[in-house]
């Protein structure tokens, strides 16, 4: 007998449906009435999103470190240009000389090795997924075909009995087409539950060893940044020079000429008469 799989056929339909409508959504491609079949294509179909996501987010934020480094540079240029013959030249160019490391050198340096290590290896698994996806809509296929041919039977047998009620004689091109049809439902049969059997094995397989696959390159993300922050602390723990005030205000010039006061006009009180001490 094939382990797994729900008989007779009307049993198997029923028990389909009732699955389908306990979940609410059904496996990829349906339910196939092999219950463990189905639950292990649906952990694959999980197991894909949650790699697409780590994928999706490690290269967010490896752009971001190229993007941030860039930026920085951008900014150590500015700086120079600013401070281009001035006291604090040297200054900018001890901050340069610093930020060389931190915006080109450390992050060019990890994120060679973070594509060798962490995107690559995660491209190598999302491509072992993606060649059991493959597997599956081929099973898939095995199981259109084996659904069409139990219901082309089934209809075959109906008309069969239907006939008998009926008193008719059952002519030979009937006998022949269920015949027929019932050599392709078995070889169909057969089909599915080898390709069901090697499918179940594969997505056991590659559920198992996800975290296997994984594990190294999370920490590979880890020690990656660990060493961009360690190494960008160390290249900018200098202590940059200092131009003195003097050197800050250049030169130094004559204080500007006060300009000249004009007289006060005279005050009065409210009885019109002049302030004492005030100009006449």
């Amino acid at each position: 007998s094939r382990v797994g799989w729900t008989r007779p056929l009307a049993t198997m339909m029923k028990r389909r449906s009732i699955r389908a409508s306990a979940r609410g959504s059904s496996a990829v491609g349906g339910p196939t009435g092999n219950l463990q079949l189905d639950l292990a294509i649906e952990q694959h179909k999980q197991l894909e999103e949650t790699a697409d996501a780590v994928d999706s987010a490690i290269t967010g934020y490896l752009n971001k470190v190229r993007e941030v480094s860039q930026a920085s540079a951008k900014v150590t240029r500015s700086f120079q240009a600013f401070f281009d013959r001035s006291p604090l030249e040297q200054g900018a160019r001890a901050f340069a000389e610093a930020h060389s490391h931190v915006d080109s050198k450390v992050p060019d340096k990890l994120l060679e090795v973070a594509d060798q290590h962490i995107v690559n290896k995660l491209a190598e698994f999302k491509k072992q997924l993606a060649d059991v996806r493959v597997e599956i809509k081929a099973f898939q296929e095995e199981q259109s075909k084996f659904e069409h041919y139990s219901d082309k039977v089934k209809k075959l047998n109906e008309e069969k009995i239907k006939r008998e009620k009926d008193n008719k004689v059952e002519k030979t091109k009937h006998i022949e087409r269920l015949t027929r049809n019932a050599l392709k439902l078995d070889n169909a049969t057969k089909a599915r539950d080898l390709s069901s059997t090697a499918l179940l094995s594969r997505l056991r397989h590659t559920h198992n060893q996800r975290n296997v696959i994984m594990a190294p390159i999370f920490r590979r993300l880890f020690q990656f940044q660990q060493e961009l922050y360690k190494s960008s602390w160390a290249a900018l723990n200098v202590e940059l020079p200092e131009a003195s005030p003097e050197e800050l205000s250049g030169p130094t010039t004559t204080a500007p000429v006060s300009p000249v006061q004009t007289p006060q006009s005279a005050v009065f009180d409210a009885q019109g008469n002049r302030v004492a001490g005030t100009p006449s």
